[in-house]
């Protein structure tokens, strides 16, 4: 049942048989997007329940009556309910890993300026951004960045080669960059967010790096980052691929096209090279001008 359509949020039970416990599961659908996001199950004491395959497969329905694509959802890679998962119709697209951050980097540069708001100009350039480091299997599965004209971007001459997005909650904050390697100063684009962050044991600060990104983990390790969760992302498609032949409209008109006699590719010559008077004759003999050719012994042609 949807608690409140407005929300996008649909919650699904699962009754035992034997008037047991029953499973919770719910949903996340923003109207619009192309993905459904998986956001609980529970309780955790029946992941193994034979209902369990059941309740996903609700869940998945609902969110494609909704207009999602797919379902998206994030897990830890050593738990169970991964291999349910999988045999419900999931596929991993990617893993990543989660760090922590419960106190502010040393150092300061509080006068340092590096990431500047994202204006809705930069959209295409965060996307192009992304897809030059995000493999094909993960750009088929999630659509990233969510909100580009809402995160922040850093230039590197007239270049974007980094956008961070994030989400506070009173739990915490949580972010997830995307950092071109090519950067030469990553430890200190991460140091000034988490600077300008407020962060505390009561609100830590998590970072998600994906696999694709994995070697911004040993920058967070230096700032005194702690990896704390290892997940995998799995994607489920709700619909099938279909290839629609379209044609090339370029490729018709060049083929439709009709070759017409065009000038002389020598500028400026109006008269032919020579002219033939009536009355005379045309010797059969190359001119004196003409080039003759002299074959070597070694091979080859020399022109004189």
């Amino acid at each position: 049942m949807w608690l409140n359509p407005s929300q996008d949020l649909y919650t699904g039970v699962c009754g035992s048989s034997g008037g047991g416990k029953r499973l919770f599961g719910q949903v996340r659908y923003p109207r619009g997007q192309r993905s459904a996001h998986l956001v609980f199950i529970s309780p955790a004491s029946l992941l193994g329940s034979p209902s369990l395959l059941e309740l996903l497969e609700a869940l998945a329905i609902q969110a494609g009556e909704r207009g999602a694509l797919n379902v998206l959802v994030e897990v830890e890679e050593r738990s169970s309910i991964v291999e349910v998962l999988r045999r419900s119709g999931f596929i991993v697209y990617a893993r990543q890993t989660v760090w922590k951050l419960d106190r502010t980097p040393p150092g300061s540069h509080a006068d340092e300026t590096l990431w500047q708001p994202a204006r809705a100009a930069d959209e295409n350039a965060i996307r192009a951004l992304y897809q030059c480091l995000a493999p094909p299997l993960a750009q088929s599965a999630e659509t990233f960045p969510l909100q580009p004209a809402q995160g922040l971007v850093y230039r590197q001459g007239q270049e974007i080669l980094a956008y961070l997005e994030g989400i506070s909650g009173p739990l915490g904050t949580y972010f997830q960059p995307l950092v071109h390697p090519n950067v030469d100063n990553a430890a200190a684009l991460l140091a000034e967010v988490l600077r300008h962050t407020p962060l505390d044991a009561k609100r830590p600060v998590y970072v998600a790096v994906r696999s694709y990104l994995a070697w911004l983990g040993d920058v967070l390790q230096e700032l005194g980052a702690q990896a704390s969760l290892s997940q995998a992302l799995l994607v489920k498609y709700l619909g099938q691929l279909q290839r629609v032949p379209v044609t090339n409209g370029r490729r018709v008109t060049v083929e439709s096209a009709q070759i017409e006699p065009s000038a002389s590719c020598v500028g400026g010559l109006e008269q032919p090279f020579f002219t033939v008077s009536p009355n005379e004759e045309i010797s059969s003999e190359p001119p004196q001008w003409a080039a003759q050719e002299v074959f070597q012994p070694g091979g080859g042609v020399v022109v004189s």
